[in-house]
């Protein structure tokens, strides 16, 4: 049984991770949902088998990155680059998202955060999953209906990439997110000093993210 809630949750979750990162970029989720459901599916198998299976849970993060982003490449024909920026930026925010919730639910509860995140409560992981998804949802889909949010990745990918100006500052801060991705998967959040020390690291690299899409946004230099 707990097999079944693990998969289902998992492809929950991962598809409202691929919705909230499309929408964030301007893409049509209706014309995507094969792909997104397809993705969804093939990223809850890897993270069941690194999980579960094989007890990899400490690069399952990493993995599971690494496979949005060749999703987003392959699956979705997004330039390699592009690809690397929506696959960091998606799960910079959704960690973001699931630490919030996480911080909320513990300061609501009785429960401290080492409590919440270890294995012994899988119902309240299931439950905090399904929150997650719904918020993601909520807001890719006023995202969509107000069409908010960047355009500059293009829908091809032919198009030359110039490493110059903005896309530097992306790059480098693109390899930032990944380091604070594989730490956030290397070590135990289940110590509160070390949930907090992430959770302040990826609120900057985060910020920085948001400074530099706008800024390629608006100049599209």
């Amino acid at each position: 049984m707990n097999n079944i809630l693990f998969y289902l949750f998992s492809i929950l979750e991962f598809t409202a991770v691929i919705t909230l990162t499309l929408s964030i970029f301007l893409f049509n989720l209706k014309d995507n949902k094969s792909h997104m459901l397809f993705s969804a599916f093939m990223l809850a198998q890897a993270s069941y088998i690194m999980r579960m299976a094989t007890n990899l849970e400490s690069i399952s993060i990493v993995v599971q990155l690494i496979m949005m982003i060749l999703i987003l490449r392959f699956i979705f024909r997004i330039q390699l680059f592009y690809a690397a920026l929506m696959g960091v930026v998606g799960y910079l925010l959704i960690g973001l998202l699931q630490m919030g919730i996480t911080l909320a639910f513990s300061t609501i509860s009785q429960l401290n955060i080492e409590e919440i995140l270890s294995n012994d409560h899988l119902s309240i992981h299931y439950f905090l999953q399904l929150i997650t998804s719904i918020i993601c949802f909520l807001i890719s889909q006023l995202l969509s209906k107000y069409r908010l949010g960047f355009s500059f990745i293009p829908d091809n990918d032919s198009e030359r990439i110039q490493f110059k100006r903005s896309n530097l500052g992306l790059l480098g801060t693109i390899i930032a997110g990944i380091i604070i991705v594989s730490i956030f998967s290397y070590f135990s959040l289940s110590n509160t000093f070390n949930f907090i020390v992430i959770t302040i690291s990826l609120l900057i690299v985060t910020c920085v993210f948001v400074w530099l899409v706008l800024h390629k946004e608006q100049h599209n230099d």
